[in-house]
């Protein structure tokens, strides 16, 4: 979040006079590749197992798959979750091995306070 314009808006609003982050340049971070190491994927796939091994009922069977599909995406394609969550099963080849992401379907709004 972006405290320059809350405090623009506070201006006008005569809340205060002065924006007191005006003048001071952001920190920008170096951008950085992170992985999923093997152990963390075996525990990941273990956490999995333990949970298709407990008992549940039908209906949070099918939830758990729902996840387990939105985690496997996400883990191996390096999706955004934004991404993941817009497929259809018309964009996803799973014997193929293959899927194919469209841009997402919704327009991003702009929030206004």
């Amino acid at each position: 979040m972006k405290l320059n314009p809350i405090f623009n808006k506070a201006i006008e609003w005569g809340l205060i006079e002065k924006n007191p982050v005006c003048g001071i340049k952001r920190h920008k971070e170096e951008s950085r590749s992170r992985y999923v190491t093997s152990e963390e994927m075996g525990r990941v796939m273990k956490v999995l197992a333990e949970k298709e091994n407990s008992k549940l009922t039908e209906e949070q069977k099918q939830s758990k798959i729902s996840e387990k599909l939105f985690l496997f995406t996400a883990l191996f394609t390096a999706a955004r979750s934004g991404n993941i969550l817009g497929m259809r099963w018309d964009e996803i080849s799973l014997s193929e091995k293959y899927c194919v992401y469209q841009k997402l379907r919704v327009k991003m709004v702009k929030l206004y306070i």
